[in-house]
């Protein structure tokens, strides 16, 4: 049954050839992928067949297999964010992992992955980026507080509108380290606001931004990032 899907697959690839598609099986290996799904991911056809992941040495090929497992459970179709490392540089796609199902037996029988560039800001956010980084660049000679590892991941996770109780489940699923509340609050309070020179999370937002700190990722945690999308409702 999987054969017979990964032949339609196939010829759906080949009438459309920007179609970036993957088909893996039970066990996370990849039994096809497209001429253009290699080509995005910087590696061959033959490459990425037969291997359980892309990165078959990356530490992340263990939170992949973890997906694909969720997949399977949940029997639903997920998105989520991958950060690799493609020809020498950081590069975040989309990926959209679906279960397959066999009609007859009503079971899960493989994952189909789809994946896209990741680019999601549109035009007018991406007018105000610009015209964000003409500001940035005449902001060069001042010089921006160094913060420590924690701090930029508060400040990221801050600018991502999460509350310090998120915080501490989101970097506790990160790192396995369980954050007291009061102790994201002290980095805002002893640490971040001093720094910023601010006396309240309103002002120390406004500040951040001004600075364009919204417009940087952490470098500490891209490498170890697979992340979870939220879809959205149309209302």
């Amino acid at each position: 049954m999987l054969e017979s899907f990964i032949d339609k697959i196939v010829v759906l690839a080949s009438m459309l050839p920007t179609q970036i598609i993957g088909v893996k099986n039970l066990e996370s290996c990849y039994l096809y992928c497209s001429p253009n799904f290699a080509e995005l991911l910087g590696s061959s056809v033959e490459d990425i067949v037969g291997k359980h992941d892309m990165f078959i040495n990356d530490a992340n090929s263990t939170l992949r297999i973890c997906e694909d497992q969720q997949i399977i459970a949940t029997r639903r179709a997920l998105p989520f964010m991958h950060i690799d490392k493609i020809k020498g540089k950081l590069k975040p796609l989309t990926f959209i992992k679906s279960p397959i199902i066999d009609s007859s037996s009503n079971q899960v029988i493989g994952i189909l992955c789809q994946a896209f560039d990741f680019a999601t800001l549109n035009p007018a956010q991406q007018i105000l980026n610009t015209y964000q980084s003409l500001n940035l660049e005449q902001q060069q000679n001042q010089e921006l507080p160094h913060l420590s590892k924690r701090e930029k991941q508060i400040v990221f996770l801050f600018l991502a509108n999460l509350n310090s109780t998120e915080m501490v489940e989101v970097i506790y699923q990160m790192e396995g380290k369980k954050l007291r509340k009061g102790t994201i609050d002290c980095v805002f309070t002893d640490q971040l606001f001093p720094k910023f020179q601010v006396y309240n999370r309103q002002a120390l937002y406004a500040k951040l931004v001004q600075l364009g700190y919204n417009r940087l990722i952490p470098n500490e945690m891209l490498p170890k990032q697979t992340m979870a999308l939220d879809t959205h409702t149309i209302y």
